[in-house]
Parts: structure tokens; sequence; C-alpha cells
């Protein structure tokens, strides 16, 4: 395709110097596309096409053919070619079918990479909302178990006092009434161990000290 113009007040210029300047225009630019597809070979023309393209322009624009009629040229486009020989038209048919088999292939597997980072990026995400639920039950149970521990202290506290303030009365002594906590506290742990031990297979061996037994011989 051939882009041209009539140069401003020379239009008496065009119609005097030629009869068909449409048709000379488009048979002098033909030529020069022709002159630099000459020059080159196949596989130049086909990785080279848009470089042809310009260069056959930039030869034709300084060509004083289209000055002396009046006109410039403005543009050249290729929107078609077609091989005189037979092989050759082969050869370019099998060119063009790899060329849109490959591109193809590359959207294919560009289109399939989008995807696989998709799912990769929603992995990633689904994987970090997986340990940040897990930290937060992890955080949830420690605070859990820490005011749980709180509370069951509180509750000995409150126990301990309720039962050392219970004998401020019988037991005037602090340091008596403390003694005897810690005596109801070792007698139900015992009693805890001997309970579970009943319900068991497992056995338990006691000492002397453990039943405070005096176990001296006497003389005679």
């Amino acid at each position: 395709t051939i882009f041209w113009q009539v140069q401003s007040n020379n239009i008496m210029q065009m119609v005097t110097s030629t009869a068909d300047a449409p048709g000379d225009i488009s048979q002098r630019a033909r030529s020069g596309m022709i002159q630099q597809v000459g020059r080159l070979t196949l596989a130049q023309f086909m990785a080279g096409f848009n470089n042809l393209t310009q260069a056959t322009y930039d030869a034709q624009a300084s060509d004083t053919f289209y000055s002396d009629r009046g006109v410039s040229l403005q543009s050249l486009e290729i929107t078609k070619f077609d091989s005189v020989d037979a092989e050759t038209a082969l050869v370019l048919q099998n060119i063009i079918k790899e060329t849109t088999l490959r591109i193809n292939e590359l959207q294919k597997q560009e289109s399939q990479n989008a995807v696989n980072a998709a799912k990769l990026q929603a992995d990633i995400q689904l994987e970090q909302q997986r340990t940040e639920l897990i930290q937060t039950q992890a955080d949830n149970e420690r605070l859990q178990k820490q005011f749980q521990g709180q509370s069951d202290g509180q509750k000995l506290v409150q126990a301990a006092l309720a039962y050392i303030s219970g004998l401020n009365t019988s037991v005037p002594n602090v340091s008596e009434r403390v003694e005897m906590y810690k005596l109801q506290q070792t007698l139900k742990a015992r009693q805890a161990d001997t309970s579970s031990l009943a319900k068991g297979k497992a056995q338990i061996f006691m000492t002397p000290e453990d039943f405070n037994l005096n176990l001296g011989s006497t003389s005679v």
C-alpha cells in the first residue's frame, strides 16, 4: 500500500508532468521495493521484513521522481506478498506454519505459566493463613492455660486462707496452723496416689519413715 499526497500549489505541475499520477507513483514505488527485495536472501527477507519496508521508503522519499511531478511520498506498507517460484512459495508456507505453531505454543505455555503462578500464589496464601491460624490457636491455648493456672492458684490461696483462718480460735499459733494445712495437703496427695494405685496393677513400696514406725531393737 502506497500513501502519497499532492504538494501544495503543485497541482498544475502534476497535471502537466503525467497523465496517470497514481499509476506512475505505484509503478515507481513497486519497482523500488522489488530492487530492495532482490538484494536479500529469503532468510534475510523473513528476518528483516519491517526493515525492508523502511529502507524502501527512505530510498523513495529522496527520489526526485516524486517532487518533479508535484507529489510527495508519505509511507509504504506491505500488506501481501507472493512468490513466483513454486519451491520458494512452499518454503514460505512452511515457515509461516512453523511460526504460527510456535506462536501458539508460546501463548499456550504463557497461559499455563500464568495458571501455575496463580495456583502457586494461592497455595502460598493458604499456607500463610494456616500458619497464622496455628499460631493464633497456640496463643489462645497458652492464654487459656495461663488464665486457668491463675484461677486454680487463686482457688488454692483462698482455700488455704479459709483453712488457716478457721483455726485461729482453736490453734492460736499461725505457724502451727500452717503446718496443719501442709499436713492436710500431704494426706490428700497420698490418698490420691493410693486411689490411682488401687485402680491399676502397680505396686507401691513403703519405707518405715512413710509409716512413721520405729523398728529399733530392744535389749534383754
